[in-house]
């Protein structure tokens, strides 16, 4: 079957240029709908800068905290290479008193106090209180040294540790 021109079929309505008329149309709306677009673009952009972008920020902070990992490498480096409920060793609490000491030079121990804090209540101002009373702490040697003594110095030395209670 031929195809009649649009001029010769009655059925096909025409636009002043010529075109078809659904053609037209269809050119007209995605015309509106493009400048609709773009005058509600400012808006979208100042939505998205002044909340969406805000939101977004404030979610990763809530997630990601690097407080303890930037002022603490030691300790980090050994809980990294150690597994989950590994207990504490000579290492571990040389790299603890290692960060503690270099914490309190920098004086950042209360960044750390207060990520601690998060997890155990009450420990940030034991972070502080402890290193702004006490002499600078330095790691450990090799071995501990064992406590011995009476009765009274074990007591005595239990009084002086913080008991979480305020009075």
């Amino acid at each position: 079957m031929a195809q009649i021109p649009a001029e010769t079929n009655p059925s096909v309505m025409t636009a002043a240029d010529g075109t078809p008329l659904k053609t037209a149309l269809a050119r007209a709306q995605a015309r509106a709908r493009r400048r609709a677009f773009l005058l509600v673009l400012p808006l979208l952009a100042f939505v998205l800068v002044s909340f969406v972008i805000p939101i977004g920020q404030m979610l990763h902070r809530s997630v990601h905290n690097p407080v303890f990992a930037a002022n603490m490498p030691q300790t980090v480096a050994w809980f990294g290479a150690n597994p989950v409920g590994t207990e504490p060793d000579e290492a571990a609490f040389a790299a603890l008193a290692a960060d503690l000491a270099a914490a309190a030079g920098a004086r950042t121990i209360g960044a750390v106090g207060t990520r601690v804090n998060y997890e155990r209540q009450g420990t940030r101002s034991l972070f502080t209180s402890r290193c702004a009373t006490s002499p600078r702490p330095t790691p450990p040697t090799s071995t501990w040294p064992r406590r011995t003594g009476s009765a009274t110095s074990t007591a005595a030395s239990r009084a002086s540790l913080p008991t979480g209670r305020s009075t």
